[in-house]
């Protein structure tokens, strides 16, 4: 049942952020195009929804104790190749 509720906080996380960037791409070109009443409420829109998915996935994916990153494959770090199974 966790491992279901990790991808589904994975893919809510994609989702999400995906929709965020959309957002802040819409304000940044409703800006530069001049189209459109207020930019910065779809950019402000656009950064809520960054930050809610990051925090999705800071609860969604392991981090490494060494060095923070959440590129954890077959339990191991792929940015500092620290062993997360290893026992102290």
């Amino acid at each position: 049942m966790a491992e279901a509720f990790r991808k589904l906080m994975a893919w809510a996380s994609f989702f999400i952020g995906a929709t965020g960037m959309g957002f802040l791409m819409l304000g940044v070109m409703m800006a530069v195009t001049g189209i459109g009443r207020n930019p910065l409420l779809a950019s402000g829109i656009g950064l809520v929804m960054l930050l809610t998915a990051s925090l999705i996935s800071g609860k969604a994916f392991p981090r490494c104790p060494r060095c923070g990153s959440d590129l954890i494959e077959d339990g191991r770090c792929q940015v500092c190749d620290y062993d997360l199974r290893r026992e102290r």
